[in-house]
């Protein structure tokens, strides 16, 4: 259980400091926020706040609020909070909430909400050069997220003409807009204004035609080669693989895609895995209905096939004959996403499960996560940190903080590396997120008196070593 977990992570913690006690509640708050803890400081403004708007210092209660509710997505409570606010509020305040409730609406999709509230900010507020170039932006975006690009364009083309020259980054944000609307005729408005040699330019003059895909195909890998996971460049790099008939790179792009937190590119992914999938099959001469062939194919595939591998689990994860062998695909395609670092794809994955059915419960999807970590390299440590995910994802914040921090203490005392550092963060979001505020100061405390990875991770062994060292999981 959590409880007697944290029983022998406190007691570790007697050397440590206490944390810093604030005299001022607003001030606490304000702290806590500062210090990364933004549903501690929201505990303490619900808790604090006066209750009547005439009170001292409730205008600074309530856009410290604002802030906290926008920031962690609490996008219905803090429209009624805006819809709520007295008419006598200062002025500042509600040029805060207005740009709030606008951001929150584009959030929810509500393009003609957005424009509403950006209207009342553009026209009752002497707003600073800044600020109004800021809303006219907002304005341009209510209309993309209602998928309607010809309103847009207009809309940046006033902007243009009344801010004109246009900086790189706001010309880069007008050509990505349109970009996915697909609509790049338009976008070559702003071409001249982009960097030539940047991801979006890149992608503007490939869906034009005026560079070849091999041309930005070499652009993109090398890029990618320093920034991993910039999504502009993996945009590129799909699109030019895909356009060049490669469709290991198109499906390495698209897993990459999703990895580094793109999951609207899920649907493209299953297809490209099945495309894959088929086609390896077919040149491997294998027969429908033969389960057994189609998994031994799939494991003797060498190293260097392991996204032909993945593609064929993921084909008999949703057409294999027997369901034995869709459930052995889908443990071994989430299996071979951890063992190629991309967790969150394979999070991903089980989260929407593509091949069909519902997909599992939060119970269900921590015990896949860990049964499929056994074929990994790094073994149930990297398993507890996608059951982590995957409960994150499922809204059982109790369960991911559990998973995570068993993820995050595999260290044993010895050096925190990335996997630690990453399953740390995780672990903090979601103590919080369980409203184990305490629990959640004493281990950002713990994990700070670790040193720095040397960067080799530990072995296998090593880290379930540690993690019986940390307290037997007792779960699900």
């Amino acid at each position: 259980m959590l409880r007697l977990l944290f029983c022998r992570l406190l007691a570790c913690l007697m050397l440590l400091p206490a944390p810093a006690v604030f005299a001022d509640s607003l001030a606490t708050a304000q702290q806590f926020l500062q210090n990364g803890l933004p549903r501690l400081a929201l505990a303490r403004v619900e808790r604090d706040q006066p209750a009547r708007t005439d009170a001292p210092d409730w205008a600074q209660w309530e856009s410290l609020r604002l802030t906290l509710l926008s920031l962690l997505g609490q996008r219905d409570a803090l429209l009624q909070r805006v819809a709520l606010l007295p008419s006598n509020v200062p002025d500042d305040l509600r040029q805060k909430a207005l740009g709030h409730a606008a951001w929150a609406h584009l959030e929810r999709g509500e393009g003609a909400a957005a424009r509403a509230q950006l209207a009342r900010l553009l026209w009752r507020f002497p707003l600073s050069a800044e600020n109004h170039r800021w809303a006219r932006r907002l304005v341009i975006r209510s209309w993309l997220v209602e998928h309607r690009p010809d309103e847009a364009y207009r809309a940046m083309l006033r902007y243009q003409q009344d801010f004109s020259p246009l900086p790189r980054e706001v010309a880069t944000e007008f050509v990505e807009g349109l970009l996915a609307e697909g609509r790049a005729l338009e976008a070559l408005t702003w071409l001249k204004a982009l960097d030539p040699a940047g991801a979006t330019a890149t992608a503007l003059a490939l869906a034009t035609g005026l560079v070849p895909p091999d041309t930005a195909r070499s652009r993109a890998q090398a890029a990618l080669a320093s920034q991993p996971q910039a999504l502009t460049w993996l945009r590129v790099l799909a699109d030019a693989a895909q356009r060049q008939g490669d469709a290991e790179l198109h499906l390495d792009a698209l897993e990459r895609q999703v990895a580094a937190g793109q999951a609207d590119r899920l649907g493209a992914l299953w297809q490209a895995y099945l495309a894959l999938g088929e086609a390896t099959a077919n040149r491997a001469q294998l027969l429908q209905g033969d389960d057994a062939s189609w998994l031994a194919v799939a494991a003797g595939l060498l190293p260097g096939d392991a996204l032909k591998a993945r593609a064929l689990y993921a084909y008999l994860a949703q057409s294999a004959a027997q369901p034995a062998t869709r459930a052995t695909a889908r443990q071994r395609l989430f299996a071979g996403l951890l063992d190629a670092g991309r967790l969150e794809t394979a999070v991903a994955l089980l989260a929407r499960s593509p091949w069909g059915g519902a997909a599992p419960d939060a119970e269900a999807g921590v015990r896949f996560a860990v049964r499929a970590s056994e074929e990994v390299r790094q073994g149930h440590r990297l398993g507890w940190l996608a059951a982590a995910r995957y409960a994150e994802h499922a809204g059982r914040f109790d369960l991911a903080a559990d998973y995570a921090v068993q993820a995050a203490l595999a260290t044993d005392g010895g050096p925190m590396d990335g996997l630690a550092a990453q399953a740390m963060r995780m672990a903090v979001k979601n103590l919080e997120r369980a409203g184990l505020g305490e629990d959640t100061l004493a281990f950002q405390q713990r994990m700070a008196s670790l040193p720095a990875s040397a960067g080799k991770p530990p072995t296998r062994a090593a880290s379930q070593a540690a993690g019986k060292s940390a307290g037997k999981r007792r779960g699900p």
